[in-house]
Parts: structure tokens; C-alpha cells; sequence
């Protein structure tokens, strides 16, 4: 049959269908690459024919679809001007045509090659445009315009403002210093107090801030900011930006007329916005020389939208050599790759590992040549799929998606509980009854280390607090250490001490260290320099085990009021009580949150703040399970009565460390998840039972990765990961890749992964 007339009969437009253009679904190939990229007109999934790799081929080989449409892409030149510079904090959508020029054909595979064939004869100029006008699938999957949402809370609604007071504003200046600039009126009694310093050398003594805290008046408006349409106003209760809803009525009552103001001063979004052109992590080497580097395993990913905490994970997470193992191999058919996990991290080892993206990018005229990047879409957009914070566009904590990723592994690939061993062990918690001197020993699996580091202020240095250095190894000796907590034994013993050892340790042990104050009830990060060492010993911190000559409680033992044995993590109890709550309502937080996450316990604990037994001791009875437990007909039960199977509750409750609350939410997330027979839950609590990690010394660690972050919180500001590769440091901070000094960022980072060395 001639091939034109083929086409006509079995070819149709996707009409509606998301179209794969951007990338190959099997690598990072894309329309500007060498070879183009072709688009199945049968299922309009993308593939390249890239000589290592035919994947166009390999999809004919599967499917029998044999008509492509080929795309080739190439860079329009674009002059850069300060008039193109963004004035709101967005990421604008734009005509792709603006950037490219882009041509379209048709080819024809079969078992015995390839043939171009007349895009301008039927069926195909019809095909070719519903094609290229298709929504892309990395357009359906971001957000066309990104914009960062100001809104109004209650305390700029609720504004009760005093007596107005006699005010100049031809000359203000602050009440408690000389600045004329970056001043902040207070709208509940018009005070005028100077900001914080900011980015740019914005001069700040932060007198707003502390006129605030002395009054607890929460709503200011930046004086030089000004306009008929436009203002910041900052809720320092809610520390954040908001919006005043009745802005010129408030200012009116201070004899302000909107009307009559210009802007003097830049916006907070305007300095954020040139804060996050210029803030980089320091990119020079020892040397002091911008360096960037191109090679196998030195590819950089590129932002797509506040994505740095996946890329700076994923870089350090695809370093390790167990994961370059397992998927840094070819890939083989799936019938749908998009949405297969095993695919998409295969894809992601070819892209990171390869070398072929790591190239100078032909585009960049600038001073300093950096690779343009892989762009990992489908990845993000896989990994999201379900979860109400990684499916969206928002920042997020780069360490809780580490976790997520690891989660992910376990439950959707074949195998992958094996590779995620490298990152268990098991902490021995010992406790002894102060009274009568028996003791208990509890093992629990792990996959990561999280230990508070101490904040000790020591003064001040250009209007901000500056803290004392602390050595990983005190955090270290805490965390270890013994602690005395209420207790009641059957012996009339009130007290207990309470430590946790290490009783075997991990191929990788991920350490998570938090350095957050609660300031006006929301936590802030603290910029404390941690002290660590590229070479770690942890021989010390080993649990001995239960000695000859002490006793044990008897397994019914656990003391009145709390018959179930359930204790507290201490570690989560340390994070949140460094924040400042009292222990009482960190325990009760974290047995109706998991007892493992100290974010969940404190969204918790903000939840239920006017409880009126929120101080009562927890009381825990034996009949009911703890949030611990994963497989319980009671909580099963409970969950069911909302309307879902037992199956459905099972998996919910497993997904949610067995809190009711939190696994009634997941489902709602997830309607289309069946759930789990109660064999295969068993089968997974079982699995994470058993031994795990080495018991044998020496434990010598040696660091190779890190993740660091800028900003006061973990979901805003920046990540940026830096990775040990042939004894030198190298920085990937999203797309730029540089051989980097890390000293600096060392004692900052917030993630730090150590790889155990072969004694």
C-alpha cells in the first residue's frame, strides 16, 4: 500500500491528547540536539534516534507504529537589555516561537530503516499542525505563569488601630535611630521604625521588628513603597508578606493620602528579584577562579520553577554508587515510560551520568560558558503524582523530598527496598528506672540522622545576631547522651533515664541538621556554623548492649499510664523543644503524628494550641494503638467508617505512619489507589524488621555529599548540592556545575551524607 494512503486511513490527530515534544521519553535528547526528535503520530509519544541509542526504532520494534513526525529546533539570536528585566516576582509564559525556529517533517520507519517522506502531501500538513499547536506535556505539567500569591491574613483584616498621633512625613526618620530609609509605619499605633537590613546594602536596625515584639502590633507598611495601586505591608505575627485590604482607609487615619504618594524606594519583590539574580553560592574554587566543568557525571539540572531542592537531592542521591548501579543501565520498552518510575530513573542516570548533556552551551554568549542543562520534567512530575506539596510548584524541603524519593523506591520498584538498605540501621534506645535500677533495650530501624544543633548567641554584628561555632561531635554526644524524664514504674519510681545509641550503622548515613528558633510562633532558620570533618569516626556512639549484671523490666512493664511501651523520639523531641515548646506537648505532638516527623508534630501542635488539655501529661491506654503502629483492625476500622475499603485503610495507614487523620487525607488524595491485602502489609512490616546496617568496627564515614540552603525557611530560598568526585569538590547549583571551595558552605549545609570507608 503506498505509505501516503496508509497514513490517511490510520493516522489521527491527538485532539486533546497531550503531546510528548519536549524531550525523548528514554533520555534527554531534545528537538536542538543532533537528530532532532520524533513524535509517534499513532501515540504521540517522543523518541530520538540518537546513534548510542535508537529509541524511535526501539518503539517501532514494540508498538508497529511506524509514522514519525520529525522536529528540529535551532536558537534564535536574542539581544539581553535591562528593558527585559522582570519587575514582579513571575515566571511569565512566553510564545515559544519567540525563542526558536522550528522545523516540522514526516518520516517513515521499518524493520529495514527509515524514510523521509512529503510533509506537504495528505494526511500530513493536517497532522503536523494539530501536533505542533498539541499542548506539550511539560506545558500541562508546570504552571504557564507563576506568580508569587500575596494575601491578606487576619490580622490585616481585623486591624484595630489607636488614636492617631501627631505624625511628619515630610522628614520621617526612625523613632530609635537616624535612618531616613527602609522605614516601616506600624498601622496599629503609627510608629515609625526602621526594617531589616537588606540584600543591595539597604541599611536595617530591624526597630520595626522589635517595636512589634515590644507591643505585639503586627501590621507595617513600608513608607517609600507607596503608590495609588500598590504597597508592601508585612505581617510580622504571620512573618510574611501580606496584602491590606483596606490600605488607604488605614493610612487615611493617619491623615495619609494614597493618592498624593510616589515611590521612593524599591519593593520587596523588586529586591527579592535582583536578591535571586545575584545570590549564588560562592562559585569560585580555592584559586578563587570561576570554574565550570563538563564531563561524564558533572551534568547540571536545569530550575523549572522553584525545582532546586529536587535537583540539589538528585544530584547527591545519583552520586552514590548503588544507585548508579541500579539504574545506569540501557533502557528497555515500557508501553507507557512516561509514567513508569524505573524509566524515569533511568533517564535521569543516562542524563546525569553520560556526559553527552554536560557540554558547553552553544547558546551562551556570556562571559562565562555554563551547559544549559537537563530539563527533568516527567521525573518531577512522576514523583509528584498524589502528594499535595511535590505535585505543585511550590518550594520545598529538599530533605523531606529525599525522604520521599527513598519512599517511592520502596513501594514502586521491584527490588528497590534492596537498594534503599544502604541508607538503614538501627538506634538502641535504653531506659532505666531511676528507682529500682532495671532497664529496657528497644531497637528501631532508621534511615537518617536528624540532631539539633545548640544555638548560643554571642553578639551582634551589623544589626544581626551572631552565634557560637558548634562541633558535629557535641550534637553528636546529645544526641547519645542520657536524659531524665517522668516515668511512672511498678516500683513507685517516678523517674527514668532515657539515652539512644547506635546499634548498627549504614553503607550511607544521611544527617539532617536543624538550626530553627520559633520567633512569634514561626520557626525560623539560624545561621549557626557546624564544625564538620570530611572524615568521621562513630565507634563512640555505640550501643554496648544489655550488660550481664543489669536487669530487665519485665515486657509488661512500661509503666501506669502508658501500659502500650510507647516513647517518645527523642531526637523530634529535642528539635521541637528547641523550639520552644514544652515536652508535654512535644510527646503528645508526636504520638498523633507518627512520632517520627518533627514538621508533622509541630503542624500539629499549631493545630491544637487551644486545646484544654493541651498541657495535660499524655496518656496513653494499651487498647488503643499508638499513631506508631501500622497494622490495627481499630484504626483500620475507624478509617473504613469514612467510606473506604479495609484494604484502601490498610495502605493509608501505612503510608501515614498509622495516623487515622493523616491517612483519611492521603486517601482523599489518592481515590484511585486500591489499596492493600493485609499479607502484603505484614510482609512489609516484616521486611523493615529484620537487621539492618553493619555492627562490626571500625565505623569510619568519609563525607561526599552535602545539600545547602540560603533563606530563612527550608521551603524558601535556594538549595544547591555539592559532591565529592575524584577527591574535589564540585558545586551544582541547578544548570552551573563548577569545581568549588566548599569550607565555607560546609559549616551551613543542611544535609549532610557520609559514605562508609572499607576498613
Amino acid at each position: 500500500m503506498d505509505p501516503y494512503t496508509e497514513a490517511a486511513i490510520n493516522l489521527q490527530p491527538p485532539n486533546g491528547r497531550p503531546v510528548h515534544k519536549d524531550d525523548c521519553a528514554y533520555s534527554f535528547d531534545t528537538p536542538d540536539l543532533q537528530g532532532g526528535l520524533d513524535v509517534c503520530l499513532s501515540c504521540f509519544q517522543a523518541s530520538s534516534a540518537h546513534a548510542n541509542q535508537d529509541y524511535t526504532k526501539l518503539h517501532f520494534d514494540n508498538t508497529g507504529h511506524s509514522y514519525f513526525a520529525t522536529v528540529h529546533k535551532k536558537r534564535k539570536a536574542k539581544a539581553r537589555s535591562d528593558e527585559n528585566a522582570p519587575k514582579r516576582l513571575a515566571i511569565e509564559a512566553h510564545k515559544e516561537e519567540d525563542d526558536w525556529d522550528t522545523q516540522w517533517g514526516v518520516k517513515l520507519v521499518t524493520a529495514v530503516g527509515s524514510e523521509k517522506l512529503d510533509e506537504t502531501r495528505e494526511p500530513f500538513p493536517e497532522l503536523l499542525a494539530a501536533v505542533e499547536n498539541a499542548e506539550s506535556f511539560a506545558a500541562r505539567s508546570e504552571v504557564a505563569a507563576w506568580e508569587n500569591e500575596i494575601v491578606s491574613c487576619e490580622h490585616t483584616r481585623n486591624l484595630n488601630q489607636s488614636a492617631a498621633p501627631d505624625l511628619n512625613f515630610s522628614a520621617p526618620h526612625c523613632a530609635q535611630c537616624d535612618l531616613k530609609e527602609n522605614l516601616w509605619l506600624c498601622l496599629d499605633c503609627g510608629a515609625i521604625g526602621c526594617g531589616r537590613a537588606q540584600f543591595g546594602g539597604v541599611a536595617g536596625n530591624t526597630h520595626a521588628l522589635a517595636h512589634s515584639e515590644t507591643t505585639g502590633h503586627g501590621v507595617a507598611v513600608k513608607l517609600g513603597s507607596i503608590t495609588a495601586h500598590s504597597a508592601d505591608v508585612y505581617c510580622y505575627i504571620c512573618n510574611d508578606e501580606r496584602q491590606d485590604p483596606e490600605l488607604r482607609k488605614h493610612l487615611s487615619h493617619f491623615g495619609i493620602q494614597i493618592d498624593d504618594l510616589q515611590k521612593t524606594e524599591k519593593s520587596m519583590t523588586e529586591l527579592q528579584i535582583e536578591q535571586n539574580y545575584t545570590w549564588q553560592f560562592s562559585m569560585e574554587n580555592e584559586s578563587g577562579e570561576i570554574k565550570p566543568v563538563f564531563g561524564p557525571g558533572l551534568t547540571g539540572m536545569n530550575n523549572l520553577g522553584n525545582s532546586c531542592y529536587l535537583n540539589s537531592a538528585m544530584q547527591v542521591i545519583f552520586s552514590l554508587p548503588a544507585f548508579q548501579k541500579q539504574f545506569n543501565v540501557p533502557q528497555q520498552f515500557i508501553a507507557d515510560p512516561i509514567n513508569s518510575h524505573v524509566t524515569q530513573f533511568r533517564k535521569l542516570a543516562d542524563g546525569l551520568l553520560s556526559g553527552r548533556y554536560a557540554v558547553p552551551d552553544v547558546y551562551d554568549d556570556s562571559e562565562v560558558s555554563y551547559q544549559r542543562g537537563i530539563r527533568p520534567f516527567a521525573l518531577k512530575t512522576l514523583l509528584g503524582k498524589g502528594h499535595p506539596e511535590f505535585s505543585t510548584n511550590r518550594q520545598q524541603d529538599a530533605f523531606e523530598f529525599w525522604a520521599h524519593v527513598t519512599d517511592i523506591i520502596d513501594n514502586k520498584i521491584e527490588g528497590g527496598r534492596a537498594l534503599t538498605d544502604i541508607f538503614r540501621f538501627q538506634t538502641e534506645k535504653r531506659l532505666q528506672c531511676l528507682s529500682c535500677n532495671k532497664v529496657r533495650y528497644t531497637k528501631e530501624a532508621q534511615e537518617n540522622l536528624s540532631v539539633p544543633v545548640p544555638i548560643r548567641e554571642k553578639g551582634e554584628q551589623d544589626g544581626k545576631a551572631v552565634y557560637e561555632d558548634v562541633e558535629l561531635s557535641e550534637c553528636l554526644i546529645k544526641y547519645t547522651g542520657a536524659q531524665t524524664t517522668d516515668y511512672s514504674c511498678k516500683c513507685g519510681g517516678k523517674e527514668a533515664s532515657v539515652s539512644n545509641k547506635f546499634a548498627s550503622l549504614p553503607d550511607v548515613l544521611v544527617l539532617n541538621s536543624t538550626r530553627f528558633q520559633i520567633k512569634n510562633w514561626v520557626p525560623m532558620k539560624v545561621d549557626v556554623n557546624l564544625n564538620v570533618d570530611e572524615n568521621l569516626n562513630l565507634d563512640d556512639y555505640i550501643s554496648p548492649g544489655k550488660q550481664d549484671n543489669e536487669e530487665e523490666l519485665p515486657e509488661d512493664e512500661a509503666g501506669e499510664g502508658n501500659s502500650s511501651g510507647w516513647t517518645a523520639n527523642e531526637t523530634a523531641v529535642e528539635i521541637l523543644s528547641a523550639m520552644g515548646f514544652p515536652t508535654v506537648r512535644c510527646e503528645k505532638a508526636l504520638y498523633h503524628t507518627g512520632n517520627s516527623d518533627p514538621d508533622a508534630a509541630m503542624n500539629w501542635l499549631f493545630s491544637h494550641m487551644e486545646d484544654a488539655d493541651i498541657d495535660e501529661p499524655l496518656v496513653i491506654d494499651s487498647s488503643v494503638p499508638s499513631s506508631g503502629s501500622t497494622d490495627n483492625s481499630a484504626a483500620i476500622a475507624q478509617v473504613a467508617e469514612m467510606g473506604f475499603t479495609p484494604n484502601q485503610a490498610r495502605k493509608a495507614l501505612r503510608e501515614c505512619s498509622g495516623n487515622v487523620e493523616m491517612a483519611v487525607a492521603w486517601l482523599f488524595e489518592n481515590p484511585a489507589d486500591e489499596g492493600e491485602e493485609e499479607s502484603a502489609a505484614v510482609a512489609t512490616e516484616v521486611a523493615s524488621s529484620g537487621p539492618v546496617g553493619y555492627t562490626e568496627k571500625p565505623h569510619n564515614y568519609e563525607l561526599t555529599g552535602i545539600i545547602c540552603h540560603k533563606g530563612t525557611s527550608v521551603h524558601a530560598g535556594h538549595y544547591v548540592a555539592y559532591v565529592k568526585k575524584d577527591g574535589k569538590w564540585i558545586l551544582f547549583n541547578d544548570e552551573k556545575v563548577v569545581s568549588s571551595s566548599v569550607e565555607d558552605m560546609k559549616k551551613l549545609a543542611y544535609v549532610y551524607v557520609f559514605q562508609r570507608v572499607s576498613a
